[in-house]
C-alpha cells in the first residue's frame, strides 16, 4: 500500500523539478489554478472556516485542480520539492486540517471538481469538491437519496472519507457505506480506480481513513429510491451557559424522512 509517508518518484522527474521552484512546477500544468503568497486572492483562499485559527497554518501554496491529472501533477511537484501535501474539500474542519496542520504545506483544494450525475439505476457520480447541499438536491430531483450529513456547505470529500453520519443513518448507515467505487491519486502520482474488485485493500482503507492513502477525486455511490413522504419536526430547548449563566434559546429545525 502506498502512503504519503513513503513517496517514490522517478529520478528523472525529481531532478527536473529540483531546478525549479514549487510554484514553477505547478504553474506548468494547465489543469491547475495556482495560488501563492504573492497572489491577489491568497488571504481569501487560505482563510480557515474556524476564524479562531486564522494565520495559524500558512501553506507554501494552494492549488485548485480541474481533474485527477491536475492532482497527480500537484502531488509529484510537492513530493519532489519535499513539501507536505494536504487535500481540502469543503474546508469545514474546525481544526483547519485542510491547511495541513503545519506551515509550508501544499493544499490541494478539490472545489473545482464539483460535478454530480446519477443514472437510472441510482448510481451517483460526484467529484470530491461537491458540497452536500448540491449533491443532495441533484440526486433528489432525480428521485434518489442516501445517508449523509445535514450541513449543505460541507464538502463530500472529507465527509465521505471519514464517515458521513446523518438523519437517515439508522436506515441506511453512513455516507461511506454507499461508496461502490472511487478515483484516487496515490502518493506516487498514479491515478487508480478503486472498488471491491480493483485495489480492494485501498477500497477498504479510503472508506474511513481516506487521506492517509491518497487523494480521492471522485466517488460513485449506490443510492436508494427517495421516500415518497417525510416527517418535518421542530424542537426548541434552553441552554444555560456554564460560564456566565446566560440563557440561549436555540431552535433547530430539520426534516426526517420516514
Amino acid at each position: 500500500m502506498v502512503s504519503f509517508k513513503s513517496i517514490a518518484l522517478s529520478a528523472s522527474f525529481a531532478a527536473a523539478v529540483s531546478a525549479e521552484s514549487l510554484a514553477d512546477c505547478l504553474t506548468a500544468d494547465s489543469n491547475l489554478e495556482v495560488f501563492t503568497p504573492s497572489s491577489a486572492d491568497w488571504e481569501t483562499v487560505i482563510t480557515p472556516f474556524n476564524k479562531r485559527l486564522l494565520n495559524t497554518f500558512i501553506p507554501a501554496a494552494l492549488v485548485k485542480p480541474a481533474n485527477a491529472e491536475g492532482v497527480s501533477t500537484a502531488v509529484k511537484c510537492a513530493a519532489a520539492a519535499g513539501v507536505h501535501v494536504s487535500p481540502r474539500s469543503g474546508g469545514h474542519s474546525y481544526a483547519a486540517a485542510g491547511l495541513g496542520m503545519r506551515n509550508g504545506s501544499l493544499v490541494v483544494d478539490t472545489s473545482r471538481m464539483n460535478h454530480v450525475s446519477v443514472d437510472s439505476n441510482g448510481v451517483a457520480t460526484a467529484g470530491t469538491g461537491t458540497l452536500l447541499g448540491d449533491y443532495a438536491l441533484t440526486i433528489g430531483l432525480e428521485g434518489w437519496a442516501m445517508a449523509h450529513g445535514t450541513c449543505p456547505t460541507v464538502g463530500i470529500g472529507g465527509h465521505v472519507g471519514y464517515g458521513g453520519y446523518g438523519l437517515d443513518s439508522r436506515l441506511w448507515g453512513l455516507a461511506l457505506d454507499h461508496v461502490i467505487e472511487a478515483e484516487t491519486v496515490l502518493a506516487s502520482g498514479e491515478i487508480v480506480t478503486v472498488n471491491k474488485d480493483t485495489n480492494p485493500d485501498l477500497f477498504w482503507a479510503i472508506r474511513g481513513s481516506a487521506v492517509s492513502f491518497g487523494i480521492t477525486t471522485q466517488y460513485k455511490f449506490q443510492t436508494h429510491p427517495a421516500p415518497e413522504t417525510s416527517i418535518e419536526f421542530i424542537y426548541a430547548y434552553t441552554w444555560v451557559c456554564p460560564f456566565d449563566h446566560s440563557s440561549y434559546h436555540l431552535t433547530l429545525s430539520s426534516a426526517l424522512q420516514s
